[in-house]
């Protein structure tokens, strides 16, 4: 009940943006309080729920509100960061890691003085296999070949394959957390880029839908922030009609062989309809922002696919939408 009630404190924040302003104080007092209480096993969901609710808050009243962040937002940051990487709890690494994509995605390059330790961590929840075992009559095999050996991934004679939700619900936050930090910090995440893309290639195929949909969304952020960490941070402007700019080799490949091919293997093949359609937002998105040079190589071949689709009739508006962005350019 606790849980719900502070979840609900957040949607009414995103919901009511300014006209909350009453209620500011008094609440984010309340959720650091929560944050800053002892950890017992019981509460930690509360506490999970008041890290998610302190994040979105922030987001909403970060611009109208100067002082805010070192108010209210940096005595708690420390207390999060360590309840993240010290306690073993799958809501509150979610949960901590959306605060950080939510403080990252509001701050922009503001965000660069914690990103790397933020980061590495998000590469290693990302990249965990820890949720997931083997399970046949007598032995337990787990996914992670460090504490099992050569033998670990031989599971010709596992019976059942036992998984932890919260661990794949954590997985997919971390996910989102690469590609936020890659949109927000691009002059900063450039170390970071091959890794980024290495992670994606084991995730978007992934059996879990929502690890799906984040690879999908990540690979998106990755191109925007790959584009921007070439142009001072800032996304560059393109005339209509016309290729303009040209992208290195490396941030060409991506973009035109990895991203896309990976979009269009998910269109053609993916049973979910939640995961095509968030292709076909992201392909939106990248279109707008990025304009003929993102889009050149492939435009027939899109264009054919949606209006294959169409006249399917399935998802019919966003792939409408789709299509007169394409006719855009």
């Amino acid at each position: 009940m606790k849980k719900m009630a502070i979840m609900s404190i957040g949607s009414c924040v995103t919901s009511a943006q300014e006209n909350f302003r009453p209620f500011l104080t008094d609440c984010v007092q309340f959720m650091s309080r929560i944050i800053e209480a002892k950890s017992e096993q019981d509460f930690l969901t509360v506490q999970a729920a008041a890290i998610q609710s302190l994040g979105k808050i922030f987001m909403v009243f970060y611009f109208y509100e100067s002082q805010m962040y070192n108010t209210y937002i940096m005595p708690c940051m420390d207390s999060i960061y360590k309840m993240m990487i010290n306690i073993d709890d799958s809501e509150i690494r979610e949960a901590s890691l959306s605060f950080f994509y939510l403080l990252a995605s509001t701050m922009g390059e503001d965000f660069g003085n914690v990103l790397d330790k933020i980061t590495e961590f998000a590469f290693n929840i990302a990249k965990s296999q820890k949720g997931i075992s083997y399970v046949d009559n007598e032995d337990d095999f787990s996914l992670d070949t460090d504490s099992e050996g050569d033998d670990s991934m031989d599971h010709k004679n596992a019976s059942e394959m036992k998984v932890h939700m919260n661990f794949l619900d954590e997985k997919a936050a971390a996910i989102h957390a690469i590609g936020e930090f890659a949109q927000a910090c691009p002059l900063q995440f450039k170390p970071y880029f091959e890794k980024a893309v290495e992670l994606l290639e084991t995730t978007y195929n992934y059996f879990y839908e929502n690890i799906r949909i984040q690879s999908v969304i990540c690979y998106k952020n990755l191109a925007q922030g790959m584009v921007k960490s070439l142009n001072n941070g800032k996304l560059p402007k393109y005339e209509k009609g016309k290729l303009g700019i040209q992208y290195p080799k490396e941030v060409h490949e991506f973009m035109v062989y990895n991203l896309y091919n990976k979009y269009m293997d998910l269109l053609l093949d993916d049973e979910s309809i939640d995961v095509k359609a968030t292709v076909l937002e992201s392909l939106c998105e990248l279109i707008s922002s990025l304009g003929p040079p993102f889009i050149e190589f492939h435009f027939k071949e899109t264009v054919k696919y949606v209006r294959k689709r169409l006249r399917r009739h399935m998802e019919g508006f966003k792939k409408t939408y789709l299509v007169f962005k394409l006719m855009r350019f």
